[in-house]
């Protein structure tokens, strides 16, 4: 990672631990994160071209299976294996988060660190779309078995 790159992912982080632990700094400026997320988005999504992600979908439907099923299957599991045992109250919160979409930011990064952006769209959108339907399933699931305990 380059010197800026590195940077800028500490001023990031740093800015969320700010905003968390003193929010009223920038109540003025609430609509900003919406704002910056929506340029983001579409920014990430004009340098790809349709035919970049059928081909990625049709040469590597692995990869994208794969994907999926880290993020909507195995990403709830962990966070809430990881809650339940560290603070179990917030363990379906957890894990509702782990499921969660990355939202536009993940397009971003993924520009950022230099990583496949067409995979990281196509699986940003893949699992936003199957989000719906599996996550509640899986913290139905989750939620019996944190009942068991």
């Amino acid at each position: 990672m380059r010197k800026q790159d590195a940077i800028f992912v500490f001023f990031s982080i740093g800015s969320m631990v700010l905003g968390v632990f003193m929010p009223f700094v920038a109540d003025s400026l609430r609509w900003v994160p919406r704002m910056t997320m929506l340029t983001l988005l579409f920014v990430s999504f004009l340098s790809i071209d349709g035919k970049d992600v059928w081909s990625n979908l049709r040469h590597f439907p692995g990869a994208v299976v794969m994907l999926v099923i880290m993020k909507l299957c195995v990403m709830p599991v962990a966070c809430w294996a990881v809650f339940s045992l560290v603070m179990p109250e917030f363990a379906l919160g957890a894990a509702l988060l782990g499921g969660s979409s990355g939202a536009v930011t993940a397009p971003f990064y993924a520009f950022l660190l230099q990583a496949d952006l067409v995979l990281v769209v196509v699986g940003l959108v893949v699992t936003s779309l199957l989000l719906p339907f599996v996550l509640p399933l899986m913290l139905a699931l989750l939620g019996s078995l944190g009942q068991g305990q």
